[in-house]
């Protein structure tokens, strides 16, 4: 291996700015600060770094940059002399762009991997409005881009990121999301006195056919009906195995997915039963799914999961829109149909979710045995349930059949009703004690008042796994609180890995000493 040259190790690692920093804060003593600890950095230590520094830099570079989410990092690449701004007020080029200009954004730029344009990661830096005039010299800007998260808008200029898009690669090459608030309109851009460059952008993004959607494996779409084209262009792709979108899907829209031999997970947030009902029933309708979560009516849920054919769907995820009274186990026998027996064993996590009920509908009486088809999910890990009804059903004799059936549960979760009187006993959860050897977080209604209990004696025999259940999260809903000892002795023999800090009691609004009592419970639990 040839000698390198005098300077050219330590110009590799120190000459770039951030790594010297990073390098800095790790070699200086703790709690010292960057300018604090050079003086303490022997040089030994330095000349040892600098003997490997061209891997180290290199792989130092790659975590730096394999993520972005400010846009002003990018424009920083250019000359100090070809552009003027800020990231809170925006940029513009101080004079046109060369090939030269690009030596510095070569060295950084083909490293980065994921992006993230949105206000999701705090405010939003100023900086892709420049992107446009990067295209003639630099496309795709970042070669190995895997996935784009953009929230395309025109008041911050993000919408400049249409020019990470390169639908030949497809660039990204592996998931999309898009979030749209408001429509991208040209008028808006002219009135504000946008750059001709940002004007092209807008054109080429309200194109109808919507040309530049790549051709990625995972895309989620969050534009609501702020872009026409969408259902049209998602049509034309041929990669699609996650899709994820927040519009109305139309029956045609609808029909093009079920036909998708590799679409393995679908989430529809508007489902009308228009769109679903007139799917014709054939023996290969969504015939790869694993994975579901769509929201709209019963009847449109009921619709949707009956004509899906796949034998590896484990999970589903249930958002109805509920103008019912009640719910028929009939939506829950169509997950588990005779047709396919295979569903039954594959199926491993169900959701069934709508936080929010709108002013002056129908009370709604939530039955918790119309859940019972599913008891047939031999190997179901999650049951979570929260839809707020106003009555809900949940009994001992409920307990009892979920802790038989469900013997690798992980996570059961029931929320109670705003007010509510609670029917089923804390001592029933012995039957998930003793039937669900892998429940870690359990969340229910129960009736802790009772001094008496069924009889519960510690049994080795009847547990699978030593030293007990692994349950350490337990939170009790609307749960009256008896004798604290009584409650203490129980749950320290049912769950002996669930502490103080673990168990989150909510005592009845109507009996204030059950604070108090609960208090006494976590206490007595201690903290493992």
């Amino acid at each position: 291996m040839p000698a390198p040259e005098d300077d050219s190790i330590a110009s590799q690692v120190f000459g770039i700015h951030e790594l010297l920093l990073l390098v800095l804060s790790f070699l200086g003593p703790t709690g010292k600060g960057v300018g604090l600890g050079i003086a303490f950095v022997d040089r030994p230590t330095l000349a040892r770094f600098a003997r490997v520094s061209r891997n180290v830099s290199d792989l130092a570079l790659d975590a730096l940059w394999r993520s972005l989410h400010r846009p002003d990092a990018v424009v920083r690449l250019l000359p100090e002399d070809a552009y003027v701004g800020t990231a809170e007020e925006g940029f513009c080029l101080r004079r046109p762009l060369c090939s030269a200009d690009f030596q510095v954004f070569d060295k950084y730029a083909p490293r980065v991997e994921y992006v993230d344009i949105s206000n999701s990661m705090g405010k939003l830096r100023r900086g892709c409005e420049l992107f446009p005039y990067f295209k003639a010299f630099r496309h795709p800007l970042f070669p190995r881009l895997k996935e784009l998260r953009w929230e395309a808008a025109i008041h911050n200029g993000s919408i400049g990121a249409l020019n990470l898009i390169s639908p030949a690669g497809p660039i990204p090459s592996c998931e999309f999301t898009l979030i749209l608030w408001e429509r991208v309109e040209l008028e808006s851009a002219l009135s504000s006195g946008a750059s001709q460059a940002m004007v092209d952008a807008i054109r080429a993004f309200n194109d109808p056919a919507v040309p530049w959607l790549p051709d990625v494996e995972r895309m989620n779409i969050r534009t609501l009906e702020f872009l026409p084209g969408i259902q049209e262009a998602i049509q034309k792709l041929g990669n699609l195995q996650q899709l994820s979108l927040d519009f109305r899907a139309d029956a045609q829209m609808v029909q093009w997915l079920a036909s998708r031999p590799q679409l393995k997970s679908l989430d529809i947030r508007q489902l009308p039963y228009d769109s679903i009902s007139c799917l014709p029933r054939t023996p290969h309708t969504f015939p790869a799914l694993e994975k579901l979560r769509i929201s709209g009516t019963i009847p449109a849920l009921t619709a949707c999961i009956s004509r899906i054919t796949s034998p590896s769907l484990y999970s589903i995820h249930l958002v109805p829109q509920l103008d019912e009274r009640d719910i028929s186990p009939s939506l829950f026998c169509t997950i588990i149909p005779e047709s396919i027996p295979a569903r039954a064993a594959e199926l491993t996590n169900f959701k069934f979710t709508c936080p929010v009920r709108r002013t002056g509908q129908d009370p709604l009486k939530l039955v918790i045995a119309a859940f019972a088809p599913l008891y047939a999910c031999r190997n179901l890990e999650t049951f979570f349930i929260d839809v707020t009804p106003t009555e809900l059903v949940f009994t001992d004799a409920d307990v009892h059949a979920m802790g038989a059936a469900w013997q690798f549960l992980v996570e059961l979760y029931i929320a109670p009703p705003h007010r509510s009187t609670p029917t089923a006993s804390l001592y029933s959860l012995w039957a998930f004690a003793t039937g669900c050897p892998r429940l870690q977080r359990l969340a229910i209604e129960v009736d802790a008042k009772s001094s008496t209990a069924e009889p519960f004696v510690r049994d080795d025999s009847t547990l699978d796994v030593d030293p007990g259940p692994a349950l350490t999260e337990l939170n009790l809903f609307c749960a009256p609180c008896g004798d604290p000892d009584f409650v203490v002795a129980f749950l320290k023999v049912a769950f002996p890995n669930l502490d103080g800090l673990g168990l989150r009691a909510y005592g009845a609004m109507a009996r204030s000493e059950d604070k108090s009592r609960w208090t006494q419970v976590a206490a007595a639990l201690g903290v493992y």
